[in-house]
């Protein structure tokens, strides 16, 4: 059964009868045993249901029928539309796979420049976060392993904020999630040629310079560590 037809379903166009004892809501006459009695019949605390407000003509039915539907069923498209974003549907970004990666030179919070076209016959990893990106946090313990791994066969990962603020303070914040691994900070003009539409988005690097994977969303060990074998296993 759909979110639409629980909202409205119930709803037949009629008046509610109104129970023994109590006022008819729908014409404000008052129960047959008060008048006999001579006493004012209480008033009604609850506020009236749609159905005793309702014509029973069937235009008027049909309209309460469609306002109910589209009152019921907007939340969840609006549920859908994010579920879709959120999983890449309307903004997932990132360099092609099989593209040459776009330059990228920016500062590093140890005082050094990293240069993306000097990194000719390694493997690198380029994951975008931002300090405000609850995913990326999540994600900063499997980046910190896969960093100490990649270090010992002489291949690269570095993390770039897509972050307003300061590099010196947007690496004071990633050294206290245990972020061990070269930190920078990307203004939008050398963002763009990487077309990153949302955070976290990590691009793999392959040793000729081509994108081997773009992975868009927080990432786990498995995940990450499939897409550095992909990028090892292309020709050199």
């Amino acid at each position: 059964m759909t979110s639409a037809s629980l909202c409205f379903s119930g709803a037949r166009g009629t008046a509610a009868e109104p129970a023994r004892g109590e006022p008819n809501a729908s014409r404000g006459a008052l129960p047959t045993a008060a008048l006999a009695e001579g006493r004012r019949a209480p008033q009604s605390r609850r506020a009236m249901t749609p159905r005793a407000l309702e014509s029973p003509g069937p235009a008027r039915a049909l309209r309460a029928r469609v306002t109910g539907a589209l009152r019921g069923a907007w939340p969840w498209a609006l549920v859908a539309v994010l579920a879709w974003w959120a999983f890449g549907g309307l903004t997932a970004g990132g360099p092609p796979e099989g593209a040459r990666v776009p330059a990228l030179e920016v500062a590093l919070d140890d005082g050094r420049t990293f240069s993306l076209d000097a990194q000719r016959g390694r493997v690198v990893v380029v994951n975008f976060w931002g300090t405000y990106c609850p995913p990326c946090r999540a994600e900063a313990p499997v980046l910190a392993r896969a960093a100490a791994l990649l270090r010992a066969t002489g291949d690269v990962l570095i993390g770039v904020a897509v972050d307003p603020a300061p590099l010196a303070d947007v690496a004071r914040f990633a050294r206290g999630l245990g972020m061990s691994y070269p930190i920078a900070v990307i203004p939008p003009g050398p963002l763009a040629p990487f077309r990153v539409t949302q955070v976290p988005t990590t691009v793999v690097v392959d040793r000729r310079g081509l994108v081997a994977r773009t992975l868009v969303g927080a990432l786990d060990d498995d995940r990450l560590a499939r897409a550095i074998a992909d990028a090892r296993r292309a020709a050199p």
